[in-house]
């Protein structure tokens, strides 16, 4: 590496110049990139906490599934029973 830099000191200005920016360029983009990766990441971690809390447990859409059948089956045997008791 340093016999790279020193092979680099003896270039012209012109060609050091080149170098330093297209080095700098490099960086930047890593550093771009590297931000947005992350910044990626962070938006869908938000979006899935979002998710979560909107959606309602599993125990919670059982009880009400559970609970519509029960009130059916409620409604049914009083539809059956009206007729039998005012019959009679």
């Amino acid at each position: 590496m340093f016999q790279y830099i020193e092979k680099l000191r003896q270039k012209p200005s012109y060609t050091r110049r080149r170098m330093a920016f297209f080095v700098t360029l490099m960086l930047f983009v890593l550093v771009v990139l590297v931000w947005w990766l992350t910044l990626d990441t962070s938006q869908k971690e938000s979006k899935n906490i979002d998710i979560e809390k909107n959606t309602p447990s599993p125990f919670k859409v059982l009880k009400d599934v559970f609970g519509d059948i029960s009130n059916d089956a409620k409604a049914k045997i009083e539809a059956v029973k009206k007729p039998l008791y005012n019959g009679n």
